[in-house]
């Protein structure tokens, strides 16, 4: 009796030992849940939130599946998407993030401010729903100030950014985070010359930033830029994530209020005078000026974009995006 009882344990231990840790099992194939994809068994996902802390949900022959992130490469508490505390006005050594990573945020009163790394070098140097985004040092959570290309010191830097933004680069549905808190999660479709981008879906232009309108897709209503792409070439008006984006002596500008963002150019002689700017594209919807003054946030002598904002002949401004008055 004893020798048939351990007969049955010893079977039962060499079909344990055939379960993989790949999800993968010699008698039976893969597990529940798991797909066998280019010869490996793969769990499936629909969203990052379903793959464990070191692993992405990627896309690939026609699945999505998690697979493996590069080393140190995770969402665990305190790393990357980590919420942390902008108030603080701490980078480095944040309370909220775990040794190695920093705190990043658009401001120091940022709601949305989470754990991540800087410096990065690619998309692969960070998890899924983040990529390798290049971007203005500042305004961070330590400082509303920005920092100017050209006039301040590591003005530009590069940093894992959740692909949460309207416009961030994708190649799928998965790769696209949710908008803010609880927000839906974003569609990855494509742009002017097929690159993609990730959006959110909407039923009128209510529903979409106001540089942007809900415009037909593949059957289905998402937001899309007004300028026709997410990443002009750098020119006048020209959608932009950073000044490294604009030509030579433009910046980046961010909008105050309607929170486009476009570039600026400098004047023909690099100083505010007439004819200095040039005139708008034809069809442009608008005009130019020239900002002789700064208060911080607007360059001194650059060519700006100049939206009507009533009837009366007040500007604001602003090249794609609508002001609440809907000029």
């Amino acid at each position: 009796m004893r020798t048939a009882v351990s007969s049955v344990l010893a079977v039962a231990a060499t079909l344990a030992a055939a379960v993989f840790a790949n999800g993968c099992s010699a008698e039976a194939g893969c597990k529940p849940g798991n797909e066998k994809i280019d010869g490996e068994c793969r769990l499936l996902c629909t969203k990052q939130a379903e793959c464990p802390s070191d692993y992405s949900c990627t896309t690939g022959a026609g699945k999505s599946f998690c697979t493996k992130n590069e080393a140190g490469v995770s969402t665990a508490k305190g790393e990357f998407g980590t919420a942390c505390n902008a108030t603080l006005k701490a980078i480095e050594g944040h309370p909220d993030c775990a040794a190695g990573f920093q705190c990043f945020g658009t401001s120091p009163t940022d709601a949305d401010a989470y754990c991540t790394k800087y410096l990065c070098v690619g998309d692969s140097d960070c998890p899924g729903g983040f990529y390798c985004a290049t971007v203005n040092s500042a305004p961070n959570v330590a400082t509303y100030l920005r920092s100017w290309r050209g006039k301040t010191e590591g003005a530009i830097t590069t940093v894992c950014k959740k692909r949460s933004d309207f416009c961030s680069p994708c190649e799928s549905d998965v790769d696209c985070a949710t908008r803010g808190y609880g927000g839906a999660p974003l569609r990855c479709v494509a742009g002017a010359g097929g690159t993609k981008f990730c959006t959110n879906e909407c039923s009128s232009d209510a529903s979409c930033d106001r540089d942007s309108a809900c415009k037909d897709a593949a059957g289905v209503k998402v937001c899309q830029p007004n300028a026709g792409a997410c990443k002009g070439d750098g020119s006048l008006c020209s959608r932009c994530s950073s000044d490294a984006e604009c030509k030579d002596g433009g910046f980046c500008l961010e909008q105050e209020y309607t929170k486009e963002k476009f570039c600026t150019a400098a004047p023909t002689g690099g100083a505010c005078a007439t004819g200095a700017c040039g005139a708008p594209p034809a069809g442009a919807p608008w005009a130019i000026g020239c900002a002789k003054a700064t208060n911080g946030l607007t360059p001194t002598d650059q060519c700006l974009g100049l939206r009507p904002f009533d009837s009366e002949g007040n500007d604001y401004l602003g090249c794609w995006a609508k002001s609440a008055g809907g000029q």
